[in-house]
C-alpha cells in the first residue's frame, strides 16, 4: 500500500510538471508569435535594445524549458524504476499469498484429520473403557459369588464334620462289646492241667474321618476355588488391560498436543512472513521517497 501511494504521488507530480511544461511551451509559442509580429512591423526601424531584451527572455525561457525537460526525464526514469519494483513486489506478493493459501489448506486438512482422529479415538476409548468396566464388574460379581459359595460350602462342610465327630463320640465303642469276660485266677494244679490261654482280641479299625465326609463336597469346593482363581486371573488381566488403555490415552493426548503446537507454529510462521513482507514494502517505499 505504501509503494502504491508513493507511485501515485510521483505520477501526480509528473503530470503537474508536464502541464507546467506545456503551459510554458504555449506561452513561449505565443511570445514567439508576438515577437515575430513586432519584428515584421518594425522591420525598417528596429529597436536594438528591445531585440536584445527579447533575446534574453527567449534564452531564459529556453533554459527553463531545458530544466523542466530534465526534471521530466528524471521523473520518467523514477516512474519506470518504481513500476518495475512494483511489478516485482506484486509477483512476490502473489507468490506469498499462494504459499499462504497452500499452508492454510494444509492446516485445514490437518485440523480436520486431527478432529476426526480425536473423535474416533475418544469413541474407541469410551467403548473400550465401558467394555473393560462391564467385564470388571462381571468378574467382580462372579468372584464375590464364588467367594460366597465357597464360604457357605466351607461352613456347611465344617458343620457336617462337627456333627460326624459328635456322632462318633456318642456311639458305643465296638471294642467293649467284643472283649471276653475276665479269666478267674486259679492255683496251679487245681483242676485240669495248667494250660496258658492267650486272648487275642479282634483288632478294631475306626472308620477314617475322610470316608465319612462327602467326596462330592470336596470336589465342589475344589471346583469353586478353581473358578475363583480363574476369575481373579481374569480380573487381573482386565486391570492390566485398563492400565494399558489409560497409557495409550496419555500417549494420544500427548500426540494431540504436539500436533496442535505444530499447527500453532505454522500459523506463527505465516504471521512472521506476512510482517516481513510488509516491512520490506515499507522499506522500499521509504528508500524510493
Amino acid at each position: 500500500m505504501g509503494l502504491q501511494q508513493s507511485l501515485r504521488e510521483i505520477q501526480d507530480e509528473c503530470k503537474l510538471k508536464t502541464d507546467e511544461l506545456t503551459a510554458i511551451r504555449q506561452e513561449y509559442d505565443k511570445y514567439k508569435v508576438r515577437a515575430q509580429s513586432i519584428l515584421r512591423q518594425n522591420h525598417n526601424h528596429r529597436d536594438l535594445g528591445l531585440e536584445e531584451k527579447h533575446s534574453e527572455e527567449l534564452a531564459t525561457l529556453k533554459a527553463q524549458s531545458a530544466v523542466l525537460l530534465g526534471q521530466l526525464n528524471e521523473y520518467k526514469e523514477q516512474l519506470k524504476t518504481l513500476k518495475n519494483t512494483n511489478t516485482g513486489l506484486t509477483m512476490k506478493e502473489e507468490a506469498n499469498e499462494k504459499k499462504i493459501k497452500e499452508l492454510q489448506n494444509e492446516i485445514s486438512v490437518l485440523q480436520n484429520k486431527h478432529s476426526q482422529l480425536s473423535a474416533k479415538f475418544d469413541n474407541t476409548v469410551v467403548e473400550h473403557a465401558e467394555t473393560v468396566r462391564s467385564l470388571k464388574v462381571h468378574a467382580e460379581t462372579l468372584a464375590q459369588c464364588y467367594r460366597q459359595q465357597i464360604s457357605e460350602q466351607e461352613a456347611r462342610h465344617n458343620k457336617e464334620i462337627i456333627e460326624l465327630q459328635s456322632k462318633i463320640e456318642k456311639a458305643p465303642s465296638p471294642v467293649e462289646h467284643n472283649l471276653p469276660p475276665p479269666l478267674m485266677h486259679r492255683e496251679e494244679g487245681e483242676g485240669s492241667e495248667n494250660t496258658e490261654s492267650t486272648y487275642s482280641p479282634n483288632k478294631v479299625h475306626p472308620v477314617p474321618l475322610e470316608r465319612l465326609l462327602a467326596t462330592e463336597d470336596d470336589q465342589e469346593l475344589a471346583n469353586l476355588k478353581k473358578q475363583l482363581h480363574e476369575q481373579e486371573l481374569k480380573l487381573s488381566h482386565l486391570t492390566a488391560l485398563l492400565a494399558d488403555t489409560e497409557q495409550d490415552l496419555a500417549k494420544h493426548t500427548q500426540m494431540n498436543e504436539v500436533l496442535k503446537e505444530e499447527i500453532r507454529r505454522q500459523q506463527r510462521s505465516q504471521e512472521r512472513e506476512r510482517h516481513a513482507e510488509n516491512w520490506n514494502t515499507l522499506k522500499m517505499s521509504y528508500s524510493s521517497s
